[in-house]
């Protein structure tokens, strides 16, 4: 188990004064195979910062980074916290689920997919797309030039859109 923002018994934990040392002008890495935590507000500096969890990717504070921003989770990704970033690409093997309250902000490309994708917080891009295999829009999704909405499987998507038949 990984936990970035708290140093928890038992598990690998980074600080931000500890991330701080990690020093690296273009990209920062962690790779997971377990669960993997964001416990407290955490901001980079490189360019490039990849997080990837092979098992469940958890963010219950705010993540910030300068350039692209890339989070994985191999089976979920719950966001509780706010993404700010110039690009980003989040994506989750199974669901991918933004909570009420987690906003993401996001200048540039927007990409994000899972099997099940749930916005129930804020999402802007510049350009925004949304994959998934079945999607819920409880939150506003506005972009500053498109929104693509994909589907992986040729499934239907309800986007909160009504039609009135007769």
């Amino acid at each position: 188990t990984m936990d970035l923002g708290t140093n928890t018994a038992g598990q690998l934990g980074l600080t931000q004064t500890e991330l701080n040392n990690l020093l690296t002008p273009t990209t920062l890495y962690f790779y997971n195979y377990g669960p993997t935590t964001v416990s407290a507000p955490i901001t980079f500096s490189p360019t490039y910062v990849y997080l990837y969890s092979a098992g469940a990717l958890t963010t219950t504070a705010g993540l910030t980074a300068p350039g692209m921003l890339y989070i994985d989770g191999g089976t979920t990704v719950s966001l509780g916290g706010t993404i700010t970033a110039p690009t980003s690409n989040l994506s989750a093997s199974g669901a991918f689920t933004q909570n009420a309250g987690a906003n993401i902000a996001v200048s540039g490309n927007l990409s994000m997919s899972g099997s099940a994708l749930t916005l129930n917080g804020n999402t802007s891009g510049g350009d925004v797309t949304l994959s998934a295999d079945a999607m819920t829009i409880g939150g506003t999704v506005s972009s500053a030039a498109n929104i693509g909405v994909n589907t992986r499987n040729f499934i239907p998507v309800n986007v909160g859109v009504s039609t009135k038949s007769g």
